[in-house]
Order: structure tokens, then sequence, then C-alpha cells
């Protein structure tokens, strides 16, 4: 059996335009925010959803809400669909981390060899603990529900972790912009995981 999820980046903040590292900071939709979760509710009317798993933080749950109020169908939060706690990276900017704490530690953290994952900002945590709370709600989801078809709203650099982790192939940074969807199955019989790719 095949069960499909559909994970979306949540839309525009103001402190995604200002290039400001979010985490755990509960930063909601900006205008273009909101046209972008119409337009992706739009996109997605085709593909028969019947639940959306959110993160709890607001910019994801504002996302997901506008889909499941069009297609009606239930919303549930997690906060293990949270994006990565930068601890005291968060509200600083890319230069503002470089100055505190050197270019290395900036791009150890956004690489995606398996060596580096253990990796974080003070306070924040690594690679390897947001895809351990990952992968613990969407194995929950994938063989303890009777969904076959599910929407996850979530952030850029836990969909970036989770699917450089199911498919080790990718040799550069996923581009992951407000309101892109990738599509992944989970296989039943196989137990395992495997990406389609971006679905837009």
């Amino acid at each position: 059996m095949k069960k499909n999820f559909y994970l979306f980046r949540h839309g525009q903040t103001n402190w995604n335009l200002e290039k400001r590292c979010q985490g755990h900071t509960d930063i909601p939709l900006n205008e273009r925010g909101f046209k972008e979760a119409k337009e992706l509710s739009i996109k997605l009317d085709k593909i028969p959803l019947e639940v959306i798993y959110s993160s709890d933080l607001k910019r994801a749950v504002q996302t997901a809400e506008v889909l499941s109020v069009k297609k009606k169908i239930p919303l549930l939060l997690s906060k293990n669909l949270r994006e990565f706690c930068l601890g005291s990276a968060e509200g600083k900017s890319h230069d503002d981390l470089v100055s505190t704490y050197g270019i290395e530690l900036w791009e150890n953290f956004l690489s995606i060899n398996c060596e580096k994952t253990d990796i974080s900002y003070p306070g924040g945590e690594s690679r390897q603990q947001v895809l351990k709370r990952t992968l613990k709600i969407l194995n929950t989801i994938a063989c303890e529900s009777s969904y076959q078809n599910i929407g996850i709203a979530t952030h850029g650099g836990t969909l970036r972790n989770l699917l450089t982790h199911i498919d080790p192939s990718f040799q550069k940074k996923i581009n992951t912009p407000n309101c892109s969807v990738f599509n992944i199955c989970y296989l039943s019989d196989e137990k395992k995981w495997v990406s389609k790719g971006q679905f837009f």
C-alpha cells in the first residue's frame, strides 16, 4: 500500500522579506503570504487530500487553514512539524550570523553532508534532532492512520532536512520557496519513504 504526502512550506512573512532567521519565533503571514496560501489551495484543488497536519507555528497554521477550509477537511497541529529551533540565531540576518559565529558554522549548518548532522547554533536544534521528531510524526501518520492522501504544512529548513534524508542523491541545497510543494510516499509493504520530487 502507498500513502501520498504533499509537504508544503508556509507563505511569506515579513521576516522572510527581511531575510531574518525565524526558527520557533511565531511570526504570522504577511499580505503576500495569505495570497500565496490562496494560490496554493487552487493549485492543490485536484489533489484528494483527506487531512492536513501542520506545524503549530502561526505561519504554517495560517497557510494550512486556507487549504483546509477550501477542501473542508480536518486540520491537526503538531510541534514535531516545526522549523528548527535556532536558539540565539533567531531574529538575526545572515550577515549578523556570519559576523557573530563565523561563515564556517553557517555553511556547515546548511550542509547536506551526513557527517555534519549534529551541528547547531547555541541553544538550538541540530539536523539530527529535527529529523528525529519529523520522522516520528510522519511515521505515526503513515502507519497508524487510515488516510491515503495527506497534506503537511511545515517550514523550509525542516523540508530540506527531511528530503535530503529520504533522497541522499541530492548534491546541492534544495530550493524551497514559500508555498512550494513536494510529494513523498510511504510504501507500507517495504516500510520505506520515497521522494517523488517537487510537485510545483
